[in-house]
């Protein structure tokens, strides 16, 4: 009965931390793809950021330019 008792034990234990281990490593797959979101968005928004300073050059030395020349 003991040996019973103990062998069920033990496979109830490995059980329960198989399943704690799946979960560990979904929860830190769902992270690191939340992660490799938010750093192409935050990439993406550098982009936009570093493009309008760019623009906004242009934009001011064509309205200079189109003064001068009118």
């Amino acid at each position: 009965m003991i040996a019973a008792g103990t062998m069920g034990y033990k496979v109830g234990t490995s059980s329960l931390q198989s399943g704690h281990s799946e979960r560990l490593i979904q929860i830190r797959l769902n992270r690191t793809q939340a992660l490799k979101t938010d750093l192409e968005i935050l990439g993406n928004n550098l982009l936009v950021a570093a493009e309008m300073g760019r623009v906004r050059d242009s934009v001011v030395a064509f309205h200079a330019n189109l003064k001068k020349n009118l």
